[in-house]
């Protein structure tokens, strides 16, 4: 039996069959037989990450937004933080480590489908670690 090329994905046909023995007419089995088209699948493409805000301090939320151009769905998003902290879904939270300095991540979003495809994105963020300000005291000292 072959699937018609316009086929609609997901659409079904369903053919029953009986088979009965030529030597005993009260002996038989029967099947049924179900084919569903399965629509083309695109591969995903053109994949990218966005977060805000651009600069965080530590202990601050940075949403991370993933995006691509193509690809069949459904689509799931999966995140590697650079940290050790993994995420998931299209819009992800995460709070950075305290840290005293500077430090430099590489986010990783992967975006797959059932094609089965995937398309990988990585970019650098930059978390600053919080300043803080002490006033001065200076004991025994008067002013003029």
């Amino acid at each position: 039996m072959a699937i018609p090329a316009d086929a609609a994905g997901g659409a079904t046909d369903t053919a029953a069959i009986t088979v009965t023995s030529q030597g005993d007419a009260s002996k038989w089995a029967g099947a049924t037989l179900t084919t569903t088209a399965i629509p083309p699948c695109t591969p995903i493409s053109g994949a990218d990450l966005i977060f805000a805000p651009l600069a965080p301090l530590v202990n601050q939320a940075v949403t991370f937004s993933g995006t691509i151009t193509a690809g069949t769905l459904p689509i799931t998003y999966t995140w590697d933080f650079g940290d050790g902290s993994l995420g998931d879904g299209q819009v992800s939270s995460h709070t950075f480590p305290l840290t005293v300095t500077l430090r430099t991540y590489t986010v990783t979003m992967t975006a797959a489908n059932l094609c089965p495809s995937q398309a990988s994105v990585s970019k650098p963020m930059t978390v600053r670690p919080r300043t803080l300000y002490l006033p001065i005291v200076l004991k025994g000292y008067s002013s003029p």
